[in-house]
C-alpha cells in the first residue's frame, strides 16, 4: 500500500510537470506567434449557407502559416479588401475579381495581391475617373461557390467587368464536385454539411483555433511530410499523371456551364466577363517541370502540361467570354531563376502576384487594341474588353 502511494505521487508529479510544461509552451507560443498556425485564417472563417464558408465581416486579426505572419483584415462585406459601397460611385469603372485562395492572397499582404496591383496599374477607360477592383477570394472556394457569390452578392456591387480566377491545380476537380466536400477517407465524398457537422471535424477546428501548441505540431508534421517529396507541389504528380490519360478531354464539359452562367450573369447587368487562368507551379516553371517529369520517369515528349490552359481557353471561347492566361509572366520569372511560390506551399509569392497584376492590365489593354484594329471582331477572346479601348497602362 505504501509503495502504491509512492508510485501515485510520482505519477502525479510527472503529470503535473508535463502539464506545466505544456501550459508554459502554450503561453510562450501565444506571445510569439500571435495567432494559431493554419493554412487559412481560421478565426476569420464563418459558416455560410450560400457558399459554405466566407470571411467574418470587419475582422481584424493575425494570420500565421508556418514562418509567415501577417495582419488579416476584412471590410464590412466580409471581403479582404478596402472598404467600399454597394452603390458604385460616379466615374468609377468597377471590376470584380472572384476566386479561391489565390485571389484571397494566401501568404501575402493585402496590398500585394494581384487584384490590388491591377487596380493600381490599369488606367481608367475613357469617360471614367478611376478603376476600382473588388476582390472576393476565399480559401477552399471553387467555381460553384464563386458563381453563387457572384449571382447573389457580387452583382449588387454594379460591376462593369467580372473576372473569374481559375486555378488549374484544383478548380477542374472543384467544378465536378459541385456542392460536395472532398474527404480523404476511403476515397468517398461527403456532403459539406455532413463533414462540417461531424464531431471529429468540429474538434479539429476547435483545436486549430484555440491550441497553439497543437497547430505548431501539425505544421511540423506537415513540413516533414513535404521534405519527403523535396517540397514538390501537391498537384505535381496528379497533373502529370492525368495529362498522360484521357481524363482531360471531359473536363471542358464540366467547366463550360460555369462560364456560360458567368456570361449570362454579366448580360443581366451589362458587365463584361472573362476568366483569368492561374497555372500551377509545375506548369509555369519549366525547369521545375523537367525535374518533376524526370523524378516520375516521364519523358518530356510524353506529356504536354499546357493542355490545362488550353482546355480553359476552349471552354471560355465556346461560352463567349474572354480568357487571360497568366502563364507567360510566371514562366518568364521562372526562366530568370526567380521563385514564384511561397516557402510554405505552392501559392504565389508577392513578386509573382505583382507580375500577374501588371500582366493582366497589359493583357486587357492588348485585347482592347486588337478589338479596335479588327473593328469590333466578335471573337470571344476580345469580346469582353470594349470599355477599355481608351485605357492606358502606366
Amino acid at each position: 500500500m505504501k509503495g502504491l502511494r509512492k508510485r501515485l505521487i510520482r505519477m502525479s508529479a510527472v503529470a503535473t510537470g508535463l502539464l506545466l510544461g505544456l501550459l508554459t509552451a502554450e503561453v510562450l507560443l501565444r506571445l510569439y506567434w500571435k495567432a494559431p498556425s493554419s493554412p487559412v485564417p481560421i478565426n476569420a472563417i464563418q459558416s455560410d449557407p450560400l457558399v459554405h464558408m466566407s470571411w467574418v465581416p470587419n475582422y481584424d486579426g493575425w494570420h500565421r502559416f508556418g514562418p509567415i505572419l501577417m495582419r488579416f483584415q476584412t471590410n464590412s462585406f466580409g471581403l479582404r479588401d478596402d472598404e467600399t459601397t454597394l452603390e458604385k460611385p460616379e466615374g468609377v469603372y468597377r471590376i470584380l475579381v472572384v476566386g479561391d485562395s489565390f485571389v484571397q492572397g494566401h501568404g501575402v499582404e493585402a496590398h500585394e495581391v494581384f487584384s490590388h496591383v491591377l487596380e493600381e496599374t490599369l488606367q481608367p477607360p475613357a469617360g471614367f475617373d478611376r478603376v476600382e477592383v473588388i476582390q472576393s477570394g476565399v480559401s477552399g472556394w471553387g467555381p460553384p461557390e464563386e458563381m453563387a457569390w457572384i449571382e447573389h452578392r457580387g452583382l449588387a456591387f454594379q460591376p462593369d467587368m467580372i473576372l473569374l480566377a481559375f486555378y488549374t491545380g484544383n478548380d477542374f476537380i472543384d467544378a465536378t464536385l459541385h456542392n460536395q466536400h472532398w474527404i480523404h477517407r476511403g476515397m468517398r465524398l461527403m456532403e459539406w454539411d455532413e463533414a462540417r457537422m461531424s464531431p471529429l471535424w468540429e474538434a479539429r477546428i476547435w483545436m486549430r483555433k484555440n491550441v497553439f501548441l497543437w497547430s505548431m505540431t501539425l505544421d511540423t508534421l506537415r513540413s516533414l511530410g513535404k521534405k519527403r517529396k523535396l517540397d514538390l507541389s501537391v498537384d505535381d504528380e496528379r497533373l502529370v499523371r492525368t495529362a498522360l490519360g484521357d481524363e482531360v478531354d471531359s473536363w471542358e464539359n464540366h467547366i463550360k456551364p460555369f462560364f456560360d452562367r458567368l456570361r449570362e450573369l454579366g448580360e443581366t447587368c451589362t458587365a463584361e466577363t472573362g476568366v483569368i487562368i492561374l497555372p500551377t507551379w509545375i506548369e509555369a516553371d519549366t525547369a521545375h517541370q523537367a525535374y518533376v517529369l524526370d523524378l516520375y520517369g516521364i519523358r518530356q515528349s510524353e506529356v504536354d502540361l499546357s493542355i490545362y490552359a488550353q482546355v480553359v481557353q476552349s471552354a471560355a471561347e465556346k461560352a463567349g467570354i474572354s480568357y487571360h492566361d497568366a502563364t507567360p509572366p510566371l514562366r518568364k520569372m521562372g526562366g530568370e531563376g526567380k521563385t514564384i511560390i511561397l516557402p510554405t506551399d505552392a501559392h504565389y509569392n508577392a513578386e509573382a502576384h505583382h507580375a500577374v497584376g501588371e500582366w493582366l492590365a497589359k493583357d486587357l489593354r492588348h485585347r482592347s487594341n486588337t478589338l479596335t484594329a479588327t473593328q469590333g471582331d466578335a471573337s470571344p477572346s476580345n469580346a469582353s474588353t470594349e470599355h477599355l479601348l481608351q485605357a492606358h497602362d502606366r
